[in-house]
C-alpha cells in the first residue's frame, strides 16, 4: 500500500476539525446547562418569595402590622425588656420615661387625620413610647441600637441624640413599639326556644 501523506494529512485535519466542534458543543451544552439551572433557581426562589407573600396576607392584623396582641403588663414588659438589653450589652440607663399613644379617628370638627397612607389602619392600635438616655462604651451603645433593629418585634427610633460624657458616651432617643387592638367580644345570639320546648 502506497504511503499517500495528502490523504493522512486530510485525515489529521478531519479529526482535529471533528475533535474541535465537539468541544465546542460540549461547551455550548455546559453553558446551556448551567444556565437553565440558574433559571429553575430563580424560578424557584421567586415561587418562595410568592408563598411567604401570600402566607403574610393571610395572617391577623397584629402579625402584618408587627404589633403584639394586647395585655395589660404590655408597658411594664417594654421596659423590662429594655432593661435587659442595656444590661446585656454593658450600658446604664440614666433617665427614662414611658407613655401610650392610641391611634383614633379624627372627631367631628377636630383637626383632620394624618394623611399618610396607612394611617387608618391603624385606628386602635396602641404604641408605646420610651424616652431613654443611656451611658457607656461606644460599641457597646451600637451593640444595643443593633440588637433593636434585627428584633423580630417592631422597634420605631426617633429623637435620636448622641453626647460626650465624663464616662464616655450618652445616647438619648424615644423608642417605640405597638399593641394590637383588643379582639372584639363575641356575642351569642339566644333563638328563644328553651331546651325540650315543643315546636310549632
Amino acid at each position: 500500500m502506497k504511503f499517500d501523506p495528502f490523504r493522512i494529512g486530510a485525515w489529521v485535519l478531519s479529526s482535529l476539525c471533528l475533535a474541535t466542534s465537539m468541544g465546542f458543543i460540549a461547551s455550548r451544552h455546559s453553558a446551556f446547562s448551567d444556565a437553565a439551572k440558574r433559571d429553575a433557581t430563580a424560578d424557584l426562589e421567586l415561587q418562595r418569595a410568592r408563598e411567604e407573600q401570600d402566607a403574610v396576607r393571610k395572617q391577623p392584623p397584629e402579625k402584618r402590622f408587627a404589633a403584639a396582641p394586647r395585655k395589660p403588663d404590655e408597658e411594664t414588659k417594654f421596659i423590662t425588656d429594655l432593661r435587659q438589653r442595656a444590661h446585656a450589652v454593658g450600658v446604664t440607663i440614666v433617665r427614662w420615661n414611658s407613655h401610650t399613644t392610641t391611634y383614633e379617628m379624627p372627631k367631628e370638627g377636630g383637626p383632620p387625620a394624618d394623611s399618610a397612607p396607612g394611617r387608618k389602619l391603624l385606628v386602635g392600635y396602641k404604641r408605646v413610647d420610651c424616652d431613654l438616655a443611656l451611658e457607656g462604651p461606644y460599641r457597646s451603645l451600637r451593640t444595643f441600637i443593633a440588637g433593636l433593629w434585627e428584633a423580630d418585634r417592631l422597634y420605631t427610633m426617633k429623637h435620636v441624640d448622641w453626647n460626650r460624657t465624663e464616662k464616655g458616651s450618652e445616647l438619648s432617643m424615644t423608642v417605640s413599639r405597638y399593641i394590637a387592638p383588643a379582639p372584639p367580644k363575641t356575642e351569642t345570639k339566644t333563638t328563644g326556644i328553651s331546651e325540650g320546648a315543643a315546636k310549632p
